[in-house]
């Protein structure tokens, strides 16, 4: 009886026991499965991410080296529809089978996704354009457009002395007055001629006029009163008419906003990322020199330079500030050389002689550099619309326009423009128009350009403030019908 109680006994421990151990090796089981569930579910979402942004827009990077998923197609960003893709992805790292037409054995976990949220996402827009200009420096660092604007900004350094001077010459030339010269010559010559006819022999003769000589201030002053567009844009080339609404750009409109922005980017356009947009702007947009057939805008780099609504006043824009450049380093120049010096000097002289008023030889002066220098600026425009090269700082040997030519061909300056080799061309000098501009403004004006260019591109609803750069996805993932656990995931195109 002992024995068969013993053995009950027994039997009852180990049944016991073994419940007990297969319920903690169920439990083990269960456990280990919950965590390769998680484990899967956070793989699920980072490939489900992937897949997204492997269907970024490829007329953007194409042609703009900008990673951003249109998830917008002509109006606001659907989040929904890229939640549901999200979803659809991970759904087939969940369930291996699913899609399949030959039916697969039962999977070895049970994932289902419950629910996928964007808690943040960034658009190309959101914060000034600070994800678009942070991409666009990232496709330019390290590469030859960086170097090229460095080198373009480290030539235009060396002539700031120059420029200085020229500066100063073209200011210190305003407190001259063609109208008040003329004004006391005139006066001049009546007290003159007062004189004679009250028989004052003292009266001074008239003084010998040089054979062949012209007072050119005449002409240069006529040359400032003239139309500047039709000076120095050569009759083969036509300006574009292009015009745009300037309220339907991304930079005038209302646009659709990020939440929970990952990252705003701040001090990207700072120090070398300025110089980094700026190079950017130079390769990826077109100009006078290359217009572009599809945007709005045919000159995209005037536009984003100056943000006037049509090419015409974009171009003219350019080519006032090319004319003041061009005009400091030309009277820089006249100054500086001293034969140039040496012919101003005896010019101005010789018309104060002629006007009867050589105390006015010093205003004389000031009027005839800064006209000189302003035909010839005319003409280095004229030059660089032609396709031709000018150089920074100027020498006598490359100089253009003739002082006594100009006075007796009337200040006609065609055919007078020259190429020289090594100088700089207009997309060189467009970049140093650049290198000064606020980096904030041309990001805005680049992004307007960009969508203008994709709409003409047969895409006429295409918003960039629709396009998506930066992901925050959450996801809860239900594991085996029992655990639900959220799973949060973040990518950005600049970290891949």
């Amino acid at each position: 009886m002992r024995r068969k109680s013993a053995a009950a006994g027994m039997t009852i421990f180990f049944a016991l026991a073994m419940t007990v151990m297969t319920a903690l090796i169920c439990a083990s089981i269960l456990s280990v499965k919950v965590s390769f569930g998680r484990m899967q579910a956070a793989n699920a979402v980072d490939q489900a991410l992937f897949s997204l942004f492997a269907r970024y827009d490829r007329q953007l990077e194409e042609k703009y080296d900008l990673f951003f998923i249109d998830a917008g197609c002509g109006g606001p960003p659907d989040i929904a529809a890229v939640c549901s893709e999200i979803e659809d992805a991970a759904s087939y790292i969940l369930d291996p089978g699913k899609g399949n037409l030959v039916p697969m054995g039962k999977p070895l976990l049970t994932l289902t996704i419950e629910q996928c949220v964007l808690d943040s996402y960034s658009l190309a827009t959101d914060a000034n354009g600070a994800l678009f200009a942070a991409q666009a420096v990232q496709a330019v660092e390290n590469t030859a457009a960086l170097e090229s604007i460095s080198f373009l900004r480290d030539r235009v350094s060396g002539g700031e002395a120059a420029g200085e001077l020229g500066r100063e010459a073209v200011k210190e030339a305003e407190s001259a007055s063609y109208s008040s010269i003329m004004k006391q010559s005139g006066q001049a010559k009546r007290e003159r001629e007062e004189a004679i006819a009250a028989g004052d022999e003292s009266a001074e003769a008239l003084p010998e006029v040089p054979p062949g000589f012209r007072n050119p201030l005449p002409v240069l002053e006529r040359l400032k009163r003239l139309s500047v567009m039709r000076i120095v844009v050569p009759p083969e080339r036509t300006v574009s008419d292009g015009k745009a609404d300037l309220g339907s750009f991304v930079s005038r409109r209302k646009t659709a906003r990020g939440i929970g922005v990952i990252d705003t980017t701040k001090g990207t356009l700072r120090g070398a990322g300025g110089l980094a947009f700026k190079a950017y702007v130079r390769g990826h947009y077109s100009t006078y020199m290359s217009p572009s057939p599809n945007s709005a805008l045919a000159y995209q780099t005037e536009y984003i330079l100056y943000g006037k609504k049509s090419d015409e006043k974009n171009l003219k824009a350019v080519v006032g500030r090319l004319i003041a450049l061009r005009e400091a380093a030309n009277i820089a120049c006249i100054y500086t050389d001293p034969k140039m010096s040496s012919e101003l000097s005896e010019t101005a002289l010789l018309i104060g002689l002629v006007l009867l008023i050589p105390e006015a030889e010093p205003l004389i002066k000031l009027l005839l550099a800064a006209g000189w220098a302003y035909a010839e600026s005319l003409i280095d425009v004229r030059a660089l619309l032609e396709g031709k090269r000018i150089p920074y700082v100027k020498t006598a040997n490359g100089w253009q326009a003739d002082l006594m030519n100009l006075a007796m061909n009337g200040g006609d300056i065609s055919g007078l423009s020259k190429d020289a080799p090594g100088g700089m061309d207009y997309t060189d000098y467009l970049g140093v128009l650049l290198l000064a501009a606020s980096p904030s403004k041309i990001v805005k004006r680049a992004m307007d350009m960009t969508e203008s260019e994709i709409r003409g591109s047969g895409r006429p609803d295409f918003r960039l403030d629709s396009c998506i750069g930066a992901v925050g996805a959450k996801v809860s993932v239900r594991s085996e019908n029992r655990v639900t656990f959220p799973v949060g995931e973040k990518m950005d195109y600049r970290d891949m």
